[in-house]
């Protein structure tokens, strides 16, 4: 059985798809290069929020909530 949060983030994602569909990514100046005086190397950090505690922050949201939403 799919949850309300699980269809809820399945929604969003759709509606996202649909109205970016065809937009070109954008890119803005910065003060400097993204690599400036850095090694050359990045990292990535994933973690996983309790599906309990998703659920009570989205229903403490009011609608829309957009920047609550997951990305894929």
């Amino acid at each position: 059985m799919v949850s309300s949060t699980e269809s809820a983030m399945t929604r969003s994602r759709e509606y996202w798809k649909e109205n970016l569909a065809g937009t070109e990514v954008q890119t803005f100046a910065t003060d400097w290069p993204k690599s400036a005086g850095r090694e050359k190397h990045t990292a990535v950090e994933r973690f996983q929020i309790d599906t309990d505690v998703v659920a009570a922050v989205l229903e403490a949201v009011p609608e829309p909530a957009v920047g609550l939403r997951g990305a894929p």
